[in-house]
């Protein structure tokens, strides 16, 4: 594939390649400063799911279930001033362009009888001055199914905002619209302190601090970048040109993200990080092995020649095996993840071309005297490599053994893990956490998600017989494990008949006749200025939504709870004719698409396996000789995975590619070793000396390029993302556990095995590439 006469006619043409490069880099680089943040809601919804139409339906039937929720909170909120603060919060709250309804004490309707019937008013007409007055409104509230355990706590000191936004808003819009919210809070004055939560406000605070990574991450990977080529080589090329390949390849994928239509994510945003820690291994072995060929070969035209005849199919190779790793990550549902796994896979195929362009070309154009002058700075090593290479020689079945019970403690470990799926753990060093704990514990649960009950025959919401029925859901829903507040229909109606009949608590109930529930919400209507009704049916009254709000993040729970929740609506509402229920929501598709993970993670591993294990009986033409390369390999990913499920570290969105992504970095040192191996073996056919050269001359690139890509994933300790840190630390522990796969286990299964067969052993060293 890569001839002798490649590298000449790559200098040949130098000029007509360097200016390809850089108009490419132009326009490219002109497309990656248009590339956005993508701050979507449904980013992370899966959009084949069954669910996914049902939910946009809801949307436009009863608005956004996306609410930010607000607590006031002071010694005693009923008290004047506060209730004056609380009125004042809630109307700036109805002026911000973007807000679509807010429900608090401020401007919470209730209902009240008059003159034979009922009207819908506000509930805090007059402020209480007395403890009475203050009684009499708890008591009032509490009598209100819509508001009871909601608007006020029990201990008096914390007051409830529920703010709902537009569906139709923007990035910025929704940016502008959190900024005023909480502005709107901050103003309220002293004496009192204000929490925010509630889904807009969390992701929010996850670009925030997206952001921040991004501009903190990129340049400690580029200075790591500079420090570690400096410290290896000594030499300024070997800083400038690795620095500049790498960084072109970063702006070539952004602008190729742009063009293919694609954002950057939470995720995607890691990409030019983990271009500059990854898009350095094939520079090191490129500049290692000119170093090589410069003390040998008696010019520099002929060192490079050499360099780039040696260098090419092993970097192309490890380059597409690298790909193949994050890659993988397209066989998952979650589109943010699979976009991220496919666009690395394009970044690392952009430092290939690069590095194997811009160093050759660089090296041929300046002055190196100094760099192929004595020898290379890490010499060093190659007296640990040579009593390495005695180590494995004597002891290569112990090395197996101890290979074989990790292998074995691995798998075990492996049995532990679970998957992770609560969003409230994914920032965990932030203020919106713990308002969202206060929360929690002080108001109740408010994530929201919705039965929703609809028939095509308008005013059948109006049936008392299908309004029992809905009210025996809120009471089953109500008893179920993290319900916090259930409000329906049913809930309403029984309201509205409490009140026209004066507050007889006997009339709590739904009418038995259908005309005497018309008359109720007709009634209601009529002095509903500010969409009560609204909240509970359709303008046809053919549908309406049970209302949940669910005390628990993670999608478990919620997998659970549906569990109960959807035979018992089929059994009961199934044979009710001309109805049809589903439950939705937000959450709920996010359930959806995170519970399958594991299915993914597994699927992703070994999509990735097989597809190298498929490269490698392509490259060493052995089945045999692939399955060695990939036990090295496969043996620190089972470590990795068996010390997360017995430290309890979870599998999340984040953690889910450690395992393919480990799998594509690992398997690039094994071919830069087998093939420098089957080399070496050409020449005297003796395993063990063909081992010891081998350790001596690509156990030096081997080792450094695997400390550059440990120490580069740790840069992501430095996120505030806790799964990000997980990460990076993962793969770090992965890739340094492949160090002693690649320089311990694969030269011990060499010498075991003795996989290259006699035919091989005696071919010619010209004919291996």
């Amino acid at each position: 594939m890569h001839s002798r006469e490649s590298p000449p006619l790559i200098i040949a043409w130098q000029r007509p390649i360097l200016a390809a490069i850089v108009v490419v880099t132009v326009v490219l680089a002109f497309f990656s400063l248009r590339v956005d943040l993508n701050q979507r809601p449904d980013e992370l919804l899966y959009k084949d799911d069954p669910g996914y139409p049902q939910l946009k339906a809801f949307f436009e039937q009863f608005g956004y279930d996306e609410v930010v929720v607000g607590v006031y909170s002071a010694e005693n909120v009923l008290e004047k001033l506060h209730l004056e603060r609380v009125r004042r919060i809630t109307e700036r709250l109805e002026d911000i362009e973007g807000v679509t309804r807010v429900v608090s004490l401020g401007n919470a309707q209730d209902v009240f009888a008059r003159d034979g019937t009922i009207e819908v008013a506000r509930l805090l007409r007059n402020l209480p001055q007395t403890l009475e007055a203050q009684n009499a409104l708890v008591h009032q509230i509490e009598q209100n199914p819509l508001y009871k355990n909601l608007l006020v706590s029990r201990d008096r000191k914390n007051t409830l905002f529920d703010i709902t936004l537009d569906a139709r808003l923007s990035e910025s819009e929704r940016d502008r619209v959190l900024a005023e919210i909480n502005a709107a809070f901050s103003g309220a004055g002293g004496g009192s302190v204000y929490y925010l939560a509630g889904s807009p406000i969390g992701r929010s605070e996850v670009f925030r601090v997206l952001r921040r990574d991004f501009s903190t991450l990129l340049p400690i990977g580029m200075v790591l970048l500079v420090v570690s080529m400096y410290l290896v080589f000594r030499h300024y090329l070997c800083v400038l040109l690795p620095f500049v390949a790498v960084s072109l390849s970063v702006v070539w994928t952004v602008g190729f993200m742009y063009l293919a239509g694609s954002e950057l994510n939470f995720l995607s945003a890691m990409i030019p990080t983990i271009l500059f820690v990854c898009g350095t291994a094939d520079c090191i072995h490129i500049l290692s092995q000119y170093q090589d060929c410069r003390h040998t070969c008696k010019t520099k035209t002929e060192a490079l020649r050499q360099t780039v005849r040696l260098m090419a199919l092993p970097c192309f190779l490890t380059t597409v095996t690298t790909m193949v790793g994050f890659a993988s990550l397209a066989a998952t549902r979650l589109a943010p993840l699979r976009l991220f796994g496919l666009f690395t896979a394009v970044g690392m195929g952009f430092a290939f071309v690069l590095a194997m362009t811009i160093l050759p070309i660089g090296l041929n154009m300046a002055d190196t005297k100094g760099l192929s002058a004595g020898p290379p700075p890490y010499q060093a090593l190659a007296g640990v490599l040579r009593r390495l290479a005695r180590f494995v020689q004597a002891r290569p079945f112990l090395i197996l053994a101890v290979a074989g019970l990790a292998l074995v403690l691995g798998a075990y470990g492996t049995k532990k893990l679970h998957v992770e799926t609560d969003p409230g753990k994914f920032v965990t060093r932030s203020r919106v956490i713990s308002d969202m704990h206060y929360i929690e514990r002080e108001v109740g649960g408010f994530i929201p998600f919705f039965v929703v009950v609809e028939s095509h025959r308008p005013d059948r919401m109006k049936d008392p017989a299908l309004l029992e029925k809905i009210d025996a859901l809120s009471e089953f829903l109500r008893s179920q494990e993290g319900v916090d507040q259930v409000v329906s229909a049913a809930d309403l109606v029984k309201y509205l008949n409490f009140r026209f009949h004066d507050s007889d608590p006997a009339e709590y109930r739904i009418p038995a006749d259908s005309s005497a529930v018309a008359e109720l919400l007709l009634a209601a209507g009529l002095s509903d200025g500010d969409g009560l009704l609204a909240r509970f049916f359709d303008p046809a009254f053919s549908a309406t939504p049970v209302a949940i709000r669910f005390r628990y993040h993670d999608f478990y729970h919620y997998s659970r709870l549906m569990g109960a929740v959807l035979p018992y609506v089929k059994r009961e509402f199934g044979p009710v004719p001309e109805v049809r229920t589903y439950a939705t929501g937000t959450n709920m598709m996010l359930a959806n698409t995170f519970l399958p993970i594991l299915h993914g993670f597994r699927q992703s591993l070994f999509v990735a396996a097989l597809a190298i294990l498929a490269i490698m009986v392509a490259l060493f033409r052995s089945f045999r000789m692939a399955l060695l390369c990939m036990v090295p390999n496969l043996i620190p990913i089972l470590i990795t995975l068996g010390t997360m499920g017995v430290f309890g570290i979870s599998l999340n969105f984040m953690t889910v590619p450690i395992a393919a992504i480990a799998l594509g970095l690992a398997v690039d040192d094994t071919i830069h070793f087998l093939s420098r191996f089957r080399l070496e073996l050409r020449k005297d056919g003796s395993y063990p000396a063909a081992i010891e050269r081998t350790l001596e001359s690509t156990g030096k690139p081997i080792i450094i390029t695997s400390v550059i890509l440990v120490v580069g994933f740790l840069i992501f300790l430095f996120s505030d993302f806790q799964y990000t840190r997980n990460l990076g630390m993962l793969i770090s522990f992965t890739m340094a556990s492949a160090i002693l796969g690649d320089l311990l286990v694969l030269p011990a299964l060499l010498l075991v095995f003795k996989p290259v067969g006699r035919k091989a052993v005696v071919s010619p060293p010209e004919k291996v590439l």
